[in-house]
C-alpha cells in the first residue's frame, strides 16, 4: 500500500494524500492495525483529529485538524456546506454529456435530499468485450457533491446507470473481474481531487492528483484530455 502524503498543513489543520486501501479509522467492520489515524499520530503526535472521511478505496484529499478546537471548526465548516468538495471518478457508459458539459443528480437517498453535480473530462472505448458489446465505454468524470451523505457519489452513479469501475458493492461485477484480470488493478477508480475550506477567516485549497500509477492506468484507457497528454 502507498504512504499517505501530507500536502498542506497549518498549526491548527493537515490536507493528507489518502491511498486507495487504507480506513480511515478502525470500526466494526475494519478493524485493521495500521490506519491513516495510526499513522498520522505515529508521525505527529497524539493531536490529529479526523474532520471528514473516505471509503477504504477511496483515495485522495482529506482534512485532518490539529486541536479539538480546530475540530470543531472544521466539522461545522462541513455541516453548514461551506466546504467545496470535487472527485473524479471513472465509470462504465457514456453518460449524455459533451465535454465541460454538466448534469445535475438530485435524488433522496435514505429518506435524506442529495445532490451531486457531474460533469464529462473524457470518454473512450476500451477494447474489452461485456456482454454482446465487442468494447466496454469508459467515461471519466468530475464530479461535486453539494451535500455528503454516506456512499453518495457511489449511489447515484449507479442510480443514473454509470457505476465506477471496481466498485465492488455497487458496480458491474462482470466488468470488474474483467478489469482486474486485464490490468491487474483492484482499487476503486474514485479519488477526492480537491478541498476548498474556510478556516480562521481565510478560504484553503487542497488538490491532490491521482496516484502515479493511476494516472498511468488512465493516459492508457484514453482518459486523459488531448491537452493534457505528456
Amino acid at each position: 500500500m502507498e504512504t499517505p502524503e501530507i500536502i498542506a498543513q497549518s498549526d491548527h489543520w493537515l490536507a493528507i494524500d489518502k491511498p486507495s486501501g487504507m480506513v480511515v479509522h478502525r470500526s466494526r467492520g475494519a478493524n485493521d492495525y495500521f490506519t491513516l489515524v495510526k499513522t498520522m499520530r505515529n508521525l505527529l503526535g497524539p493531536d490529529v483529529y479526523p474532520v471528514n472521511r473516505l471509503d477504504r478505496q477511496t483515495s485522495g484529499v482529506i482534512l485532518m485538524a490539529r486541536s479539538k478546537d480546530a475540530a470543531r471548526e472544521l466539522s461545522l465548516a462541513f455541516a453548514e456546506r461551506k466546504v467545496s468538495k470535487t472527485y473524479e471518478a471513472v465509470v462504465r457508459g457514456w453518460p449524455p454529456l459533451e465535454p465541460q458539459e454538466e448534469h445535475l443528480i438530485e435524488r433522496e437517498l435514505s429518506g435524506k435530499a442529495a445532490s451531486t453535480r457531474i460533469q464529462l473530462i473524457e470518454k473512450s472505448l476500451l477494447d474489452m468485450p461485456l456482454g454482446k458489446h465487442p468494447q466496454t465505454r469508459l467515461a471519466r468524470l468530475r464530479l461535486f457533491p453539494k451535500t455528503g451523505l454516506h456512499h453518495q457519489i457511489r449511489r447515484h452513479l449507479r442510480g443514473w446507470g454509470y457505476p465506477i469501475i471496481n466498485d465492488q458493492k455497487r458496480g458491474d461485477r462482470t466488468l470488474n473481474r474483467a478489469f482486474h484480470d486485464q490490468f491487474k488493478i483492484k482499487r476503486m477508480l474514485l479519488h477526492s481531487r480537491s478541498l476548498t475550506f474556510p478556516f480562521g477567516g481565510e478560504t484553503f485549497v487542497c488538490e491532490t492528483d491521482w496516484s502515479g500509477r493511476t494516472r498511468g492506468l488512465l493516459h492508457h484507457l484514453g482518459l486523459v484530455p488531448e491537452s493534457k497528454m505528456e
